[in-house]
């Protein structure tokens, strides 16, 4: 089976820079690691809402907790989410953006 012209191009250039690129693999394993954390903040975001509708708001159990408590915990969890939501968005546009100009600094110099 004949791959379409656009792929083979694509190949093409993958076959040129990877060997520029893999020098910085360690930088990129940390953007990638990042990438993941800020996914899963994300994820994580939605569950202090839930805790706060099923345990305080819409109780269908009791627990040891009031339903005062329920929600400040619930929102301080929220806050503290979204903070470190922030600061993982925020390291892993800093280093994209220095692994990018590491990688166009090599290329330059390499050419």
């Amino acid at each position: 089976m004949k791959l379409p012209t656009a792929w083979r191009a694509s190949l093409r250039v993958t076959r040129r820079f990877l060997p520029d690129v893999l020098v910085h693999k360690r930088d990129l394993t940390v953007v990638t690691l990042l990438s993941v954390g800020v996914a899963g903040l994300e994820l994580l975001k939605p569950w202090p809402l839930q805790w706060i509708f099923d345990r305080a708001l819409v109780p269908t159990r009791t627990t040891s907790l009031s339903a005062g408590e329920v929600i400040l915990l619930g929102a301080a969890a929220t806050l503290l989410f979204v903070a470190l939501g922030a600061v993982v968005q925020y390291q892993r546009e800093v280093r994209l953006a220095a692994v990018g100009h590491q990688v166009s600094r090599s290329l330059r110099l390499s050419l």
